[in-house]
């Protein structure tokens, strides 16, 4: 474990949906309280979804900060209070991905 990083006492995950319409929270329905982390893996078709990610829901998809391709994840360090959105960026045929959203606290 690196110097100075925070130890996880709680976790709570949570499936989300997530379409190509709207930007959608990547938390639970109910955040953690005392978060510190939030960790995204999109586990959408291989080659057939991207997950755009951004801490700006007024965005348009383009101008995501990141982007998550099925089977990949990242860790943010998202605190309560700081919500985190995905939207989707999916292939014909397609209607929505599979987010798992894991929140890390204290």
């Amino acid at each position: 474990m690196a110097y100075g990083q925070q130890t996880a006492l709680r976790v709570q995950e949570t499936k989300v949906m997530v379409t190509g319409t709207a930007w959608v929270a990547l938390e639970g329905a109910t955040p953690l309280t005392n978060r510190f982390a939030v960790k995204v893996f999109n586990a959408g078709s291989a080659g057939a979804t991207r997950l755009g990610l951004s801490y700006d829901n007024s965005i348009t998809v383009k101008h995501s900060r990141d982007w998550l391709g099925a089977g990949q994840k990242i860790v943010e360090p998202a605190s309560t209070g700081l919500t985190l959105y995905g939207r989707a960026k999916l292939a014909s045929g397609i209607n929505a991905i599979r987010v798992f959203v894991t929140e890390y606290g204290h």
